[in-house]
């Protein structure tokens, strides 16, 4: 079935595939039933090339078997921005602090699961995210603005 499929995709022009009634006297149909009868008489079967021309291999999922679940993780796997340097600049914040309470080194996935840690009060674990994505006017985000450098340093 792949190969055919590949085969179909190769033409350039359309193709439309209609089901017909058999032996309704339909020139192709019965064209098909001919050939059917000769293939079924040969005593050999023909050699047919199987093999799917390069760039037309079906990949991913049967429709019939995937989730709304399973493409949706496909897509947000496949639309994936890279990291920021300011939220990688926060983890290895975070990664060294860890590090000098505890004297280990968790990984970035380890970090941020822990942000999502249940025994953390809601807001706790909001205010954790946010702060890893710079989404609060502290810190560094006041060094660059002329006469608020001030508000970056708390007192």
């Amino acid at each position: 079935m792949k190969t055919l499929v590949a085969h179909l995709r190769l033409r350039k022009g359309v193709v439309i595939i209609e089901k017909v009634k058999g032996h309704a006297g339909i020139e192709g149909n019965e064209g098909a039933d001919e050939l059917t009868n000769e293939g079924a008489r040969k005593e050999l079967p023909d050699q047919i090339d199987i093999n799917i021309p390069k760039g037309y291999e079906l990949h991913g999922a049967r429709p019939a078997t995937i989730t709304q679940s399973t493409v949706y993780k496909g897509i947000i796997k496949k639309l994936a921005t890279p990291e920021c340097r300011g939220i990688l600049v926060h983890l290895d914040i975070t990664r060294w602090a860890i590090n000098d309470h505890n004297s280990e080194l968790p990984t970035d996935d380890r970090i941020w699961i822990s942000l999502g840690d249940k025994s953390m009060s809601r807001e706790v674990r909001a205010f954790l995210w946010s702060t890893m994505y710079k989404a609060y006017k502290v810190g560094g985000y006041w060094e660059h603005i002329p006469n608020f450098k001030h508000k970056a340093i708390c007192h």
